[in-house]
């Protein structure tokens, strides 16, 4: 009987060894399903989305960020208001997915005179990007990543797979400002404080939102207006979304 005994315990020792090695394994399944979209929703802690609105440092506008997981403008995510240099930080719960940040209102002052500017309604900044779980995410909304946004929504318009469309887009755009537009923070060049014998990425950025205003600022001169009363940049960078919603070139067509 003590050996019966002793037979069934080491049965049931090892079927529980057995059972233990499922139920680890199932769960690392589980763990892995949940990583690969950030969990259910239920699971998921809020993540911060921060960055710089610039054209130049746009203070006292919105922020908000949509669900863009279907190529489509969703949800709303969250929102925040700029501070005086343009930075704003804000937290969404979302499982991994495509995002579109959105900046409407604030004002800013033109690099090229001074000439304070508001933004109308209906002028607005984007950037569209992926989001991955639960990384925090670093967001520029500038005139760059406004035309990438405009080239992933044409790409779209042709039947071009997202990851496709947003790569392709931003990269574009980045190669042609000659930094990364979405995660390079753009320094203000008309601030001393940012006076640099080198010219570092945040500056070339900065050059490159500075050289819209002084371009505006020619146009202002050559109608025989003040300028950016009428010719501005935030004016010009809607033009330029118009221009390539059309046909996806930035042409003037």
């Amino acid at each position: 009987m003590m050996h019966f005994n002793l037979h069934v315990n080491n049965i049931g020792q090892t079927m529980f060894k057995h059972l233990m090695t499922i139920l680890l394994y199932v769960s690392f399944l589980g763990l892995i399903s949940c990583s690969s979209d950030g969990g259910s929703a239920g699971e998921r802690v809020p993540i911060s989305v921060s960055g710089r609105a610039v054209d130049a440092e746009i203070k006292g506008g919105t922020v908000s960020v949509y669900s863009f997981k279907d190529g489509k403008k969703g949800e709303l995510l969250g929102s925040a208001v700029t501070d005086d240099k343009g930075f704003y930080d804000l937290e969404i719960v979302s499982s991994a997915q495509y995002v579109l940040l959105e900046l409407r209102g604030g004002s800013y002052s033109e690099e090229a005179s001074g000439t304070s500017v508001s933004l109308k309604e209906g002028e607005i900044l984007r950037a569209i990007t992926f989001y991955q779980y639960p990384r925090p995410l670093a967001v520029m909304i500038t005139p760059f990543t406004n035309l990438a946004a405009d080239v992933v929504q044409y790409k779209l318009s042709t039947g071009a797979a997202i990851q496709t469309a947003e790569t392709e887009a931003n990269t574009a755009i980045s190669a042609l400002v000659g930094v990364n537009i979405l995660s390079t923070v753009p320094h203000n060049v008309t601030d001393v404080a940012n006076i640099n014998t080198v010219l570092t990425s945040e500056l070339k950025y900065g050059f490159m939102a500075a050289a819209i205003s002084s371009w505006t600022a020619k146009a202002s001169e050559l109608n025989g207006t003040a300028p950016h009363i009428i010719w501005n940049s935030i004016g010009f960078t809607q033009v330029m979304y118009r221009d390539i919603a059309e046909d996806g070139f930035l042409d003037g067509k």
